[in-house]
């Protein structure tokens, strides 16, 4: 009844929480504290696209717009020293890795040498591997291919989640990103994922 589901979230607790305790602690920061920290610099990989370990970066737009063909623009920029992203905007450099689940090996690499990739680039690209971000072992996996990367991608959003996802909107989506937050800031590389958008179907002028 609803009378005894409010009795039990209206009681005192048992006991007092314990400040230390990781659930409570990790994420407890004081004013004094916070006032006192000093901010280190942002490791910018693309400054101009706000783009920096930590949140994932995500690119998404409908199929065949041409996300994974800027996406490999980018990591050309990033993977050679003094690269610049679409000639124009200043990028850290340093190794990239393509996870491709969509393209396959042979169209991802035909489009890479169309774009002028150079044997001395440090990419690499993993095709078509059978994972899902939310499984314990393909995140022990991506935590290794990250460390020393400045760039990860993943093609697709849909594709990594294997069934956790039931349709665009499943709420399951929420903690494997979440893992992946966590494993581009602690590992220092970007995190780019790309998604692919259902067209509204609704809407002729779409």
């Amino acid at each position: 009844p609803k009378e005894d589901v409010l009795a039990v979230l209206l009681a005192p607790p048992p006991h007092a929480p314990d400040p230390e305790h990781p659930v409570y602690g990790r994420a407890r920061h004081y004013a004094q504290a916070i006032a006192e920290w000093v901010a280190p610099p942002i490791p910018w990989l693309c400054e101009a696209l706000v783009m920096a370990p930590g949140a994932v970066s995500l690119i998404t737009g409908y199929g065949g717009s041409g996300k994974t063909t800027l996406v490999q623009h980018l990591a050309l920029a990033v993977a050679p020293p003094g690269g610049r992203f679409l000639n124009q905007y200043p990028v850290r450099h340093g190794s990239v890795v393509h996870i491709d689940q969509e393209q396959g090996a042979d169209l991802t690499r035909r489009r890479y040498q169309r774009l002028g990739l150079t044997p001395d680039a440090a990419l690499t690209l993993i095709a078509t591997p059978r994972w899902s971000v939310g499984d314990h072992e393909t995140r022990k996996y991506l935590i290794q291919e990250c460390r020393g990367r400045a760039l990860v991608i993943i093609d697709s959003l849909i594709a990594s989640m294997g069934d956790l996802l039931d349709d665009e909107h499943a709420t399951g989506i929420r903690e494997p990103l979440d893992r992946l937050n966590e494993i581009s800031e602690a590992s220092g590389a970007v995190i780019l994922v790309i998604h692919h958008s259902k067209k509204d179907r609704s809407d002729l002028r779409t």
